[in-house]
């Protein structure tokens, strides 16, 4: 059986009587999008109220919401690469009631790639000379540099440096190449460019060759012919070299012998090689 108790006359209404609310956490600040350029540092923050206790973050890739591995702190920052262009990140952030999460913020990256501020350029240049293109860039960090052959985008053993060194030789006339110059963002390619080769020598030319015999043995040895024969040698435009043959016959049989040539003073000429054709009596 209830048992009611009457109240008193003099009895009061009680007040009113407040019940704490659990609530959760409130971010005061939300992280927002940010740009920043290839492998600078991007940041970003957020800040939040606890009802009760200590704030907790964890930070989260919005894409697959997957979490980001040791990021549990208020601010986020990174080193960029290319590759993490138009990423998106939220946070969570928790107290001891509850969970609130922030709004999603994209991370826009800029491409700064070397920039080449000097191109190599082409050249014609006199035979035995030498071509040196050469390129300046502008980068982050060390710049390093590769050349190529462009007919077959071969590299070019060795040459690393800003500046190449090409010998203006008839064989490399027509030669194209450029240079890849790379540093921690990437890389970027110059122009082709393509070397000319003057010959030297725009017309045929002649040089005159003094040549004399010296006996080296035998009683007669040293030299029994005077420095009369004189050779002309024609030197053709690119093809190379050609001589006139000559006849000269010498005595000694038995004797081992020497041909010194020299070439007339003041000339363009030199001696690339010479044969002998051994015709009459043999025993030479």
């Amino acid at each position: 059986m209830t048992q009611i108790t009457r109240l008193s006359a003099t009895a009061r209404p009680l007040g009113n009587i407040a019940f704490p609310v659990r609530a959760k956490p409130v971010i005061d600040t939300q992280p927002v999008d940010t740009t920043v350029d290839e492998v600078s540092v991007a940041t970003f923050t957020v800040a939040a109220t606890a009802s009760q206790g200590t704030l907790l973050y964890q930070w989260y890739d919005a894409s697959d919401d997957s979490v980001v591995i040791g990021e549990t702190a208020a601010t986020f920052d990174f080193t960029t690469a290319l590759t993490d262009n138009g990423n998106t990140y939220y946070v969570i952030v928790t107290d001891d009631f509850g969970s609130v999460q922030s709004s999603t913020v994209t991370l826009t990256v800029n491409d700064i790639a070397p920039v080449i501020t000097t191109q190599p350029v082409a050249a014609t240049v006199d035979e035995y000379g030498a071509w040196r293109p050469f390129v300046t860039a502008t980068g982050t960090g060390t710049l390093t540099y590769q050349w190529y052959w462009a007919a077959d985008d071969s590299i070019i053993v060795n040459a690393i440096e800003s500046t190449l060194l090409v010998a203006a030789t008839v064989e490399n006339s027509g030669k194209e190449v450029y240079v890849i110059v790379t540093d921690v963002t990437g890389s970027i390619q110059s122009n082709t460019v393509g070397l000319t080769v003057t010959p030297k020598l725009t017309g045929s030319s002649s040089c005159l060759v003094n040549t004399s015999w010296d006996f080296a043995s035998g009683a007669i040895s040293g030299r029994i012919s005077r420095d009369i024969q004189m050779y002309r040698i024609i030197k053709q435009q690119y093809a190379g070299y050609s001589v006139l043959s000559t006849r000269n016959k010498i005595r000694g049989r038995g004797h081992a012998f020497a041909m010194q040539m020299r070439t007339e003073p003041g000339k363009d000429c030199k001696i690339l090689g010479w044969n002998f054709a051994v015709a009459g009596n043999r025993n030479v």
